[in-house]
């Protein structure tokens, strides 16, 4: 609320809360590759990492990033974040990860719908805008848990409100020079989209952020 209130310490309270993420998952991920039992379960679920890895590419967090996505691909493995089933986003981000350190879509990472029209409509720019708006609508649509079973992918947190996967995408295609036209979404507050660079180096936290909305 605060980011959306305009206020920049905002921005400072989401970084913080990468960090500490970002060593609570590696501590636990630490314990688990330890464990030398047979068919140990996961200890953490997949959609922490994953929406940790979306943010973290939003706010240009080379560490985070890169051990994350490494983290991730390994798990669809080892199982351990958990299986790799029907959910769309978490493949997303890790197709979205693979483009970020290469510049190139992975075959071998299959996208369920809607997610993977983005990837269809990559070197199309009004058809990547409409595949945008597809995903705004599934991520509003998953950010409430209505069943007993099932855990809505953008449920945890602030991530119900935050568009981490179009920011994350955005971010991803202007690392590779690709422009990214925005649809008229509820979603996409033009806070959101503000150059900012948040780096995490040293345990201590960088921030800047330049109020130029795109």
């Amino acid at each position: 609320s605060r980011i959306v209130g305009g206020d920049v310490n905002g921005w400072k309270q989401l970084s913080l809360g990468l960090e500490y993420s970002y060593w609570k998952i590696r501590i636990i991920t630490k314990q688990w590759r330890l464990d030398q039992r047979r068919n140990k379960n996961a200890r953490i679920t997949l959609e922490s990492p994953t929406l940790l890895l979306a943010l973290s590419m939003s706010l240009n967090c080379s560490v985070t990033t890169d051990w994350l996505g490494l983290a991730l691909d390994e798990s669809r493995t080892n199982g351990m974040f958990g299986h790799w089933s029907t959910p769309a986003f978490p493949s997303y981000v890790l197709q979205l990860y693979h483009i970020y350190k290469n510049g190139t879509i992975d075959d071998n990472i299959c996208v369920p719908h809607p997610y993977d029209q983005i990837f269809i409509k990559w070197t199309n720019t009004e058809g990547l805008r409409d595949a945008i708006s597809d995903i705004c609508n599934y991520h509003v649509r998953n950010s409430i848990d209505n069943s007993d079973d099932h855990i809505a992918e953008f449920s945890l947190g602030p991530y119900g409100v935050i568009p981490v996967d179009v920011m994350a995408l955005r971010n991803v295609r202007s690392k590779h020079n690709l422009e990214t036209k925005l649809p008229n979404h509820i979603l996409l507050n033009p806070v959101f989209f503000c150059e900012s660079a948040i780096f995490i180096e040293n345990n201590s936290t960088k921030i800047k952020c330049i109020e130029k909305y795109g």
